[in-house]
């Protein structure tokens, strides 16, 4: 029970006192750098600033249900999550039991849940439960139009499919999730004297957890159009690439080897004379200039080659995008992969090769770079990219309305692929350098049932 005291006196040095063993117990199991552990220092030092000390035990209440979600995602042992709750209601005064009952109302409903994979948003969930709730199973089963049936997840023992209507024991408690076409049931197994502290945690993990479902569902229908607007995509640009081919490229080599035949004739025409050297100088650099034309053609044919992007491992299309820089110039490149770079989209991987390309090229060109790092993360809920150099840098908001004046979009568009795909893109540069630009795509992959056995994805096939 929270006691209104005075917001002074030993009273508010003993709450001030558990806000940073809390902060300290929060943050300890996070990972350093994650947006967790930095939302519990900026909450906390809000906190800090409050006077009541009431007022204080209620935002640390708070300040546990905004993390919870991240705790239960990153951590396996469910016990120290317990013993952190126990120790947050022991220090702000409550019982253990309806201390979890008032955390479940923001823990569970955590928009967090809904920017997972469907797969992990699920065990989080369950994880959660399993803190909050007296309960000692927990298990997600899904019952298909076609009668087989999925194990979704679990947490301990997984406990087996009722049948349609089938409430079972007194200790068997059954809720059905709203899903759509499929019949999803949340089951679980806690005493009857148990129900009191249970149930209404469970009715707000239901409510959730049917969520969770619906997103990515919705996902798995975007992820089908996506995939047919990226096909026809897809086969555009191959059709531009060969036009290119058969079209520019060729009549390059054409005025190639018409340059090749005039600078013979030249030799031949001039020999001896004054203007000899001048004249075929002249034809020197109009091959030299032919041939940047003819190397960048080429590269803007091989870009077009997105099938290619789609197919090859995403890390080696990057690590093959830095060779190729290295080879076109002297300035050192650093490629850093970091993090879960498998099941990306196809869009997200597209866009995020065109960012590197193009904001290499701008280096390349324009930068007077020494050296340009390159940075690709994958996180759990989002996609970073992050192109450093130290060349000469710009006025990046002159230099960009001046660029889309002139219709020059390389830069603008690397805004506008990350803006399409729901991300940002952050541009920092002075005159002077250095030069970093910042893309976040969000993660936004469909769930994939994975595992066999008595795991989460289990399929059981009605007879």
């Amino acid at each position: 029970m929270l006691v209104d005291v005075s917001s002074t006196g030993p009273a508010r040095a003993e709450a001030l006192s558990a806000i940073d063993e809390v902060e300290r117990l929060l943050t300890a199991p996070l990972r350093g750098g994650s947006r967790a552990a930095g939302a519990v220092a900026v909450t906390a030092e809000r906190i800090r600033a409050l006077e009541g000390v009431a007022e204080i035990d209620l935002c640390l209440e708070e300040l546990v249900s905004q993390v919870l979600c991240e705790l239960c995602v990153e951590l396996d042992d469910l016990g120290e999550i317990a013993s952190i709750l126990d120790l947050v209601a022991e220090r702000t005064h409550q019982h253990r039991g309806f201390f979890r009952l008032r955390l479940a109302r923001g823990a569970l409903g955590a928009p967090e849940l809904l920017e997972l994979r469907q797969d992990v948003a699920i065990r989080g969930l369950l994880a959660m439960v399993s803190v909050l709730a007296p309960v000692s199973q927990i298990s997600v089963w899904q019952y298909e139009p076609n009668g087989d049936t999925v194990l979704l997840a679990h947490v301990g023992d997984s406990l087996s499919a009722p049948e349609p209507d089938d409430l079972g024991p007194d200790d068997r408690l059954v809720f059905p999730v709203a899903s759509g076409a499929s019949r999803v049931v949340l089951l679980t197994r806690a005493a009857p004297e148990e129900h009191l502290l249970s149930v209404p945690v469970l009715e707000r993990a239901v409510t959730s957890l049917g969520a969770v479902l619906e997103r990515s569902a919705l996902l798995d229908g975007c992820s089908d159009r996506e995939s047919s607007l990226s096909a026809a995509c897809e086969r555009r640009l191959v059709q531009l690439a060969l036009d290119l081919h058969d079209g520019p490229l060729q009549n390059v080599a054409g005025i190639s080897g018409d340059l090749k035949l005039l600078r013979r004739r030249l030799e031949q025409a001039t020999a001896g004379t004054a203007d000899n050297r001048r004249l075929l100088g002249s034809v020197g650099d109009l091959e030299a200039r032919l041939d940047a034309i003819d190397t960048e053609l080429r590269d803007l044919s091989h870009s077009l080659e997105s099938p290619a992007i789609a197919k090859r491992p995403f890390v080696e299309v990057l690590r093959g995008e830095a060779e190729s820089f290295r080879r076109r110039c002297d300035i050192a490149l650093a490629l850093e992969l970091c993090g879960d770079l498998r099941d990306l989209t196809t869009s997200q991987r597209i866009a995020l090769v065109r960012i590197v390309q193009e904001s290499l090229s701008n280096i390349r060109e324009h930068s007077r770079a020494r050296g340009v790092r390159v940075s690709v993360t994958g996180g759990r809920d989002r996609l970073v990219a992050e192109i450093v150099d130290d060349g000469c840098g710009f006025e990046v908001r002159s230099t960009l309305l001046d660029a889309g004046r002139r219709g020059r979009l390389g830069l603008v568009g690397v805004s506008e692929r990350a803006r399409l795909l729901g991300g940002t893109c952050d541009i920092r540069s002075r005159p002077g350098g250095p030069t970093e630009i910042v893309v976040e795509l969000p993660r936004w992959r469909p769930g994939v049932a994975a595992g066999n056995g008595a795991e989460p994805g289990r399929r059981l096939v009605a007879p």
